[in-house]
């Protein structure tokens, strides 16, 4: 086997969550960095947690599309093989002035930028152009713009899952609960009343940028596959499911088949495992065969890791794929000027759409936090009215005791008034009998003392 590349280029639109396109970066990146390269990320929006990933992964720069300094790197220390996401063409590439092995990657049989936009470019460059899917590819091939491409430089890259996936033991789970492992950036309607209308046995732990359905968005590993005994999901989680062993239910905002098994896994995986190609479910029918089926496809799920690993391992399919750029190089072929004005005007569109994306996941966060905000300010609202309604029973109650206060005092002052008229009676009674014992007579109360 050839010797790997020491310095890999690969260019993606951004990395900013954890979804399918920017998973395929991260692991590329990790898997030639794990082998020893170099890797220049170049991306037009970068932030978040799967930043922090990807630097870590080993030798790994991350650059801006705009940075002017990317082309000088690139001349400096020439990459040995580019890999190209979203029609991302450094300019030094772009100009011929590079002979570097290229891939192109297509990941989306409708997305803009995961189509042959300029294709003399493409043409020009790719050693090999891939598809995630054969439904990739065929919605490019009978769309035209492959016309002129040499079919053996085109090859269905299937989405392939890092090689440590193989490794999953999947749990044993006894008596105790179903958990299923809910993968989703974009659960629909249907899919959230079926969640909701499952029993208590199943034990449903979401994953997924919608934080307003109940995700929590985190990288699905290892680790996290082994301890569920199901994953519900599309794409390449469901790539991850079946080279780990664990029975998948495939459907999400373009429908789906449900339980993969043996008779519907060839048209589910012909479309990337995105639903595609299959019907809509009612929530009910959902939730019943996601119980009603689930030991059938535990018993399926064994059979499914072993007939369709082949082409789902990142390693042997990018071995596979470095054989071919060495044995197959690209004939040198210019580009005139009007195809590079084109793609340059197509990676500053895709430039712009980034921009655009960030702010309108900054708008939806925002937007998001709206109703937790207004219940925050119900909540306060509430408490200050229950504390002005707590203050004015005080209010009355100081008013009630200062007037229990002033009786009291009052009932005070007359009892003391009573007790001091009745000390003088009482002092005039004693002297009137001291004068009966003395035979004095007795003294009036107007009488003097004498």
């Amino acid at each position: 086997m050839a010797t790997g590349p020491r310095h890999v280029l690969i260019t993606q639109w951004q990395m900013c969550q954890f979804s399918g396109s920017e998973m395929v970066t991260l692991e590329l990146a990790e898997h030639f960095a794990g082998r020893g390269a170099r890797v220049t990320v170049v991306v037009h929006q970068h932030g978040g947690p799967i930043v922090e990933m990807l630097r870590a992964a080993g030798d790994v720069e991350l650059w801006s599309s705009r940075d002017p300094g990317l082309d000088d790197h690139l001349r400096t220390d020439p990459p040995d093989l580019a890999w190209i996401h979203h029609q991302i063409v450094p300019d030094a590439l772009l100009s011929g002035e590079l002979d570097v092995p290229t891939v192109f990657n297509h990941m989306s049989p409708y997305q803009p930028l995961e189509q042959v936009l300029v294709p003399d470019v493409e043409r020009s460059l790719a050693t090999v152009s891939v598809f995630n899917s054969p439904e990739c590819f065929e919605a490019q091939r009978d769309s035209g713009v492959l016309d002129g491409f040499d079919a053996d430089r085109l090859r269905v890259f299937a989405n392939p899952a890092p090689d440590a996936m193989a490794g999953v033991v999947p749990r044993e789970r006894g008596d105790g609960p179903l958990r299923l492992l809910v993968v989703s950036n974009h659960l629909p309607d249907e899919l959230v009343k079926a969640l909701a209308a499952l029993p208590p046995h199943v034990e449903v732990a979401r994953i997924g940028a919608q934080r307003d359905r109940g995700a929590v968005p985190r990288r699905v590993d290892p680790e996290l596959l082994s301890g569920h005994d199901a994953v519900l999901s599309i794409g390449k989680s469901v790539q991850y499911a079946l080279v780990a062993g664990l029975p998948v239910y495939c459907y999400d905002r373009f429908g789906g088949p449900g339980w993969l098994d043996p008779d519907n896994v060839a048209t589910a995986r012909h479309h990337n495992f995105s639903g595609r190609g299959f019907g809509r479910k009612a929530p009910e029918d959902i939730a019943r065969e996601l119980v009603d089926g689930f030991e059938r496809a535990t018993a399926d799920a064994g059979v499914l890791r072993a007939e369709q690993v082949e082409g789902l391992l990142l390693g042997p399919a990018l071995d596979e794929l470095w054989e071919l750029c060495l044995a197959r190089p690209r004939p040198a072929r210019a580009i005139d000027g009007t195809a590079r004005a084109a793609h340059r005007s197509v990676t500053a569109l895709g430039r712009e759409w980034a921009i655009l994306q960030a702010r309108s996941r900054k708008a939806a966060a925002a937007a998001a936090a709206v109703p937790g905000l207004r219940e925050e300010i119900a909540r306060a609202a509430a408490a200050t009215v229950a504390a002005e309604d707590a203050a004015a029973r005080d209010r009355q109650k100081i008013r009630k005791l200062r007037r229990r206060a002033q009786k009291a005092e009052a009932q005070v002052r007359r009892l003391e008034d009573l007790r001091g008229r009745r000390l003088v009676r009482g002092a005039e009674r004693l002297v009137h009998v001291v004068d009966r014992a003395a035979g004095r007579p007795r003294r009036g109360r107007g009488a003097e003392d004498g």
